[in-house]
C-alpha cells in the first residue's frame, strides 16, 4: 500500500492488509484496493449499500456531470464502485476529501441504505452480527439469508459450467487465428528491423477473445492453450522470417539450395547470422513475456470462478 494513500485512509480508522483496506466512511462500509499508478484507476473504492437501479443510475450520472478528472463510477450488486487516478499520488490524495464528500452526499441524497441495512435486499441488518463475506476481495456485511441464496446460485452456476462442453478444439482454432494475426504484425515490424511486444499482445488478446467467440470454455485450460499458442506462433514467425530470408539470399547468390538448406548452412557457417538469429529469438521470447504477462494474470483472474462468498 502506498504510504500517502494509507495515511489518508487511516484517519477513517481503516485496517490494512497488503494493498487492501477496510473501514467506514460517513456511514458506509468501504473497501479500498490500491494498484500501481500505471493502471487506469489505481485507487478502487467500494461502498456497500442498497440501491435501486434508478438510484444508482442517477448517482453515476450526477457524479460524472461534476466532471472530476480521472474518475470512473458504477453500480455493483452490493453497492457503488469508484475508480480514481491522477498524474501523481500526491494529486490523487489531495482531491480525495472533495470526491469522498461528494460521493457520500450523493448516496445519502438519493436514499442509499448504508450501515444497518443489507446491501443485497435492503432489509434491516445488525452490522455487528451480520456475515462478513469476501466478495471479489472486498469485505461486505450481508444478511445471512441473502448469503445462503447467493451461495446456492453460485453452486448451481458452477455445476452448469462444469457440465457444459469444453470445446477446446474450437477454442484452439480461435487462439490460432489470433496467433496468425500476431505473426502478421510481427512480420510487418520485422520489415522495419523492429521487434516489439505488441505482436505478442495482439496474438494473446485476439486469441483469448476469439477462443470465446469460437465456442471454447473460459477456464484455466484456455489461459494455458492461448499462452502456448501465442509463444509458439511468435517463435515460428522469427524462424519463418529467417528461413525465407535465407532462401532469398541463396537465390540471389545463384546457389542451388532450398530455403531450409540455406538456413541450416548459414546457421552453421555464418557466425554473424547465427548470432543474429539467436538474439532475435531471445528478444521475441522476452517480448512474449512482456506482451502476455499482464494479460495472462488478468485473464487468469477473470476465468477463476467463485465457490462461495
Amino acid at each position: 500500500m502506498n504510504k500517502k494513500i494509507q495515511q489518508f485512509f487511516s484517519q477513517y480508522g481503516f485496517q490494512f492488509s497488503g494493498n487492501d483496506g477496510y473501514g467506514i466512511i460517513d456511514g458506509f462500509e468501504t473497501n479500498l484496493h490500491y494498484g500501481a499508478m500505471t493502471t487506469t484507476y489505481p485507487v478502487q473504492l467500494h461502498f456497500s449499500c442498497f440501491l435501486s437501479e434508478q438510484q444508482a443510475t442517477a448517482i453515476v450520472n450526477q457524479l460524472l456531470a461534476e466532471k472530476h478528472k480521472y474518475l470512473a463510477a458504477s453500480a455493483t450488486p452490493y453497492g457503488f464502485s469508484l475508480g480514481l487516478n491522477d498524474l501523481t499520488v500526491g494529486k490523487l490524495v489531495a482531491k480525495l476529501p472533495e470526491i469522498l464528500k461528494s460521493v457520500c452526499n450523493l448516496l445519502k441524497e438519493h436514499g442509499a441504505l448504508g450501515i444497518g441495512y443489507c446491501p443485497v435486499c435492503g432489509s434491516v441488518l445488525d452490522f455487528e452480527s451480520g456475515k462478513k463475506c469476501n466478495v471479489d476481495g472486498s469485505i461486505i456485511t450481508i444478511d445471512g439469508d441473502c448469503v445462503d441464496k447467493i451461495n446456492a446460485a453460485i453452486t448451481q452456476a458452477n455445476a452448469e459450467f462444469n457440465q457444459a462442453p469444453n470445446n477446446y478444439f474450437r477454442g484452439f482454432l480461435g487462439a490460432l487465428v489470433g496467433g496468425v494475426a500476431g505473426v502478421i504484425v510481427s512480420v510487418i515490424f520485422y520489415l522495419f528491423n523492429f521487434i516489439s511486444a505488441i505482436s505478442s499482445f495482439v496474438a494473446f488478446f485476439l486469441g483469448s477473445f476469439l477462443w470465446t467467440k469460437f465456442g471454447g470454455k473460459r477456464d484455466k485450460m484456455m489461459v494455458f492453450i492461448v499462452t502456448v499458442t501465442t509463444v509458439v506462433m511468435m517463435v515460428l514467425s522469427v524462424l519463418g522470417i529467417y528461413v525465407v530470408a535465407s532462401g532469398a539470399a541463396a537465390v540471389e547468390a545463384g546457389v542451388d539450395m532450398t530455403a531450409i538448406e540455406a538456413f541450416t548452412f548459414l546457421l552453421e557457417e555464418d557466425a554473424e547470422f547465427a548470432t543474429g538469429f539467436a538474439t532475435d529469438m531471445i528478444l521475441t521470447l522476452v517480448f512474449c513475456a512482456l506482451g502476455c504477462g499482464y494479460e495472462i494474470f488478468a485473464l487468469a483472474k477473470k476465468v477463476k470462478r467463485a465457490d462461495t462468498i
